[in-house]
């Protein structure tokens, strides 16, 4: 349960004068199976970032590290995070809840890609019933002794952006960007909406840039499906949020 205050107008006298009370926001509960340690997020302010890609290589970091890491791709109409570690099913169900599937490390990973039988269909629907899926993929997953969960955001800030930061227990966020004028106009709008929704930033990543140049090698293996073997690489080293 978290606290968020709100500026009240309708107190007596005509108004309280700007002063804040407290209202009590209930965030949503995770599937009662799962073990989740922390939630953070992945975003950006525009298309194109590479965050599908920093979280893969975040979490095969942080499990080479020895951690449980657990991925939910967060984008319905364009999923990419079965693909840049090769694992295109896996997800099973029963009664409980549904199971994510593992990639070769033992991500536990889930999201629409694992769940539509063909890749190539294209998924159209309004962005609050993207938002509902991506609710349902939160609250239904029994994820295992996970220590962190990344959330992979769709790269427009609209409806799925908005409810994941709204009505999650977010602990932190991964901003991703872009060096350059229109990167960094992005970013600050990316930095205003985790402020007004008071979600710390627990590290920036300058992608083809600063923290992580472009290299031919790790475009190939994110193109194959590969990223799990850059685990040892000095650049994906640099990516530990821990």
């Amino acid at each position: 349960m978290e606290q968020e205050k709100s500026h009240c107008g309708g107190c007596s006298g005509g108004g309280c004068g700007g002063h804040s009370h407290e209202e009590t926001v209930e965030k949503l509960a995770l599937h009662p199976f799962a073990t989740v340690g922390a939630v953070y997020v992945v975003i950006g302010g525009k298309g194109g970032v590479g965050k599908s890609t920093i979280t893969a290589l975040l979490a095969a970091n942080d499990t080479f590290c020895g951690k449980k890491v657990g991925i939910l791709d967060a984008d319905i109409t364009n999923p990419s995070i079965h693909k840049l570690l090769d694992v295109p099913q896996g997800v099973t169900r029963d009664d409980s809840g549904l199971y994510p599937a593992l990639s070769a490390s033992g991500i536990q990973l889930m999201g629409m890609g694992f769940l539509t039988e063909d890749e190539h269909s294209l998924i159209t629907t309004k962005g609050p019933v993207m938002a509902g899926i991506v609710r349902q993929l939160f609250t239904d997953v029994c994820w295992e002794n996970v220590d962190v969960l990344y959330i992979d955001l769709p790269s427009t800030l609209a409806d799925v952006a908005e409810f994941v930061l709204s009505q999650m227990p977010i602990d932190g966020a991964v901003i991703i960007k872009n060096p350059g004028t229109l990167g960094e106009a992005a970013t600050e709008r990316v930095k205003r909406l985790l402020a007004e929704r008071e979600i710390p930033i627990q590290k920036e990543v300058e992608n083809f840039g600063a923290d992580l140049p472009f290299d031919k090698a790790l475009f190939d293996a994110a193109n194959s499906g590969a990223l799990e073997t850059f685990i040892e690489h000095p650049l994906v080293e640099k990516l530990s949020i821990f």
